[in-house]
């Protein structure tokens, strides 16, 4: 017996971009106006239209994206300072997505875990206190 689809079986994953601009450049406005929304949500001191910003397909990507943003912004300011900028570290909990552990991993950021025990299955801001020095860069919360 041979079975034949009803309809073709679409590819595993996207063959292009979802909105090419050129096609739908309202798409694009609605982009913009939405990282304008986050700067603002996030007192960013470029609020606005001056916001800068994109949009990713999904949460892997958004983290690789902030990540690396964040990495930049903090080896920037710690070479205007005079300071090493070669070695930081990123403090989040131990169950914290995949995706953060891949991006320490990718970039040359070290990895500060707080474990998870009994009753306590994400982080605390007392427990990555203890984890912070004078290179850490940031913290993933759970």
């Amino acid at each position: 017996m041979i079975i034949t689809p009803i309809a073709p079986i679409p590819p595993a994953g996207p063959v292009g971009p979802i909105t090419p601009p050129p096609q739908y450049p309202s798409c694009t406005d609605i982009q913009n106006r939405c990282v304008s929304m986050l700067a603002d949500l996030f007192n960013s001191p470029a609020c606005g239209t001056r916001a800068t910003g994109t949009a990713s397909i999904g949460s892997s990507e958004a983290i690789m994206l902030a990540g690396l943003a964040l990495k930049k912004r903090w080896m920037a300011k710690r070479k205007a300072a005079g300071l090493p900028y070669d070695k930081p570290n990123l403090i989040m909990s131990s169950t914290t997505q995949v995706c953060w552990h891949k991006f320490t991993r990718y970039w040359d950021v070290e990895e500060r875990l707080v474990p998870v025990e009994e009753g306590r299955y994400c982080i605390t801001a007392d427990l990555a206190k203890e984890l912070i020095d004078d290179v850490s860069k940031g913290e993933g919360w759970n």
